[in-house]
């Protein structure tokens, strides 16, 4: 309430209102600024949200193309016009999509070509009779044959390691030898060994890298020997058999021989003797050729002695000319020795 007072009349005024009805106005304005405020909040939301959906979408086409692309569709294509540098990266990011495709082609291209190669080399090398075996510089086989797996004792659809082998061809120590084959860069042939009733002759050769010629480790090649084993045992038989066969009779024509040219069965003349001079030098060869032949049966049986004695090889060359020199005159060719200016070393033989 308020009050006045009003002199030259002796009143008071006293005027009263009630609070609710003296701050309607304010309370009318604070509506309408409540209602402003809201309207204004309104406003910058749904602007914020629009200018946010214009900067967030082309992100997320961005990234929607990335994942696309990054599942190997390199034809996909981003459309996004916002005339920023938004619309630019999304123009480099189909220029790199376009070169994408294009290297895409020329390395599928490519593992097409170096599959048909492998499957090629694969096949190549699973023809092959022989037992191929490949390992790494760590001595992991990385490559193997059904060859060489059934000479290993495995079938075709178990796995071979290296372990395996080592346990097979424990006479050849053959991490230690496939270390220094690859060190030394040389094929070596590795003495034959025997697996059961067969035998079979090592190739060991270091592996180079075509491009950068570095060693990237080594390949071991099996061959089966057992056939020619027994070919060669049988050949040793032949001849250990034919020379025992031819022995007996060429002894008995050289004795016989040598009691004709004595005159035991009566007086030869010159030319005779000549003649029979001629079949018993003849006869001689033959039994040294089966003595010779002999000694060759006796060395692949490993029965053979070595008698190791000092000789001079000039002498050894002079007397081989003497005994040669017969021949050579009767069929006109020529034949003559010249000693070396210094004698030779003496030689064991």
């Amino acid at each position: 309430g308020a009050s006045m007072c009003i002199v030259q009349r002796n009143w008071t005024l006293v005027t009263e209102i009630t609070t609710r009805e003296a701050f309607v106005p304010i309370r009318q304005m604070q509506q309408r600024l409540i209602w402003l405020a809201l309207a204004l909040m309104f406003l910058v939301i749904v602007s914020a949200l629009a200018f946010s959906r214009t900067v967030t979408n082309p992100l997320e086409k961005l990234h929607h193309g990335a994942e696309i692309i990054g599942r190997g569709d390199f034809s996909y294509r981003l459309d996004i016009r916002t005339g920023d540098e938004i619309e630019q990266l999304a123009n480099e990011f189909n220029s790199m999509a376009g070169k994408l495709a294009v290297s895409y082609q020329s390395l599928e291209a490519r593992i097409k070509e170096l599959s048909k190669a492998q499957s090629r080399m694969a096949s190549l090398i699973e023809s092959v009779k022989l037992g191929v075996v490949m390992v790494d510089l760590n001595l992991n086989i990385i490559l193997v044959n059904s060859s060489a797996k059934n000479i290993f004792g495995k079938s075709p659809q178990e796995s071979l390691t290296f372990k395996d082998l080592e346990e097979k061809l424990k006479e050849v120590n053959l991490s230690q030898a496939l270390s220094f084959y690859v060190q030394e860069g040389k094929p070596v042939n590795i003495k034959e060994v025997k697996l059961g009733d067969k035998y079979f002759r090592l190739f060991l050769s270091a592996v180079r890298e075509i491009t950068e010629k570095q060693f990237i480790g080594a390949v071991m090649v099996v061959e089966d020997i057992t056939e020619q084993k027994f070919v060669d045992r049988m050949r040793t038989e032949i001849a250990s058999i034919t020379s025992h066969q031819l022995r007996t009779p060429l002894s008995v024509i050289k004795g016989n021989l040598e009691m004709i040219r004595e005159g035991d069965f009566g007086k030869i003349s010159t030319k005779q003797k000549e003649v029979l001079n001629e079949i018993f030098l003849g006869n001689e060869r033959m039994i040294h050729l089966v003595n010779s032949l002999m000694d060759v049966a006796k060395i692949d049986e490993g029965k053979f002695e070595l008698d190791l004695k000092i000789e001079r090889l000039e002498a050894l060359v002079s007397q081989s000319v003497k005994d040669l020199l017969p021949f050579a005159q009767k069929t006109g060719v020529s034949l003559s020795y010249e000693p070396p200016a210094e004698a030779l070393p003496e030689i064991k033989i």
